[in-house]
């Protein structure tokens, strides 16, 4: 299951996608909390594929993941 941050941001991205790229009947129901298949699909593969380019939060910028204790 996501994380409610990851489900608010998924709204937020089909939102402003249904609404640059939407047909008119498909910006009106974002009024009733519609939103078109499409535009989820789309918002997902872009969710993914930020994560993909993020670095791993909990290594800083010279840090491995291998534990040097344990060698």
């Amino acid at each position: 299951m996501a994380f409610p941050e990851e489900v608010e941001r998924l709204h937020e991205l089909v939102e402003r996608i249904v609404r640059e790229e939407g047909s008119s009947s498909e910006r009106f129901g974002l009024r009733f909390g519609l939103y078109p298949l499409w535009a989820v699909e789309k918002a997902r593969k872009l969710l993914e594929l930020e994560r993909k380019r993020e670095p791993d939060a909990e290594l800083g910028p010279s840090e491995s993941s291998a534990n040097p204790k344990r060698r």
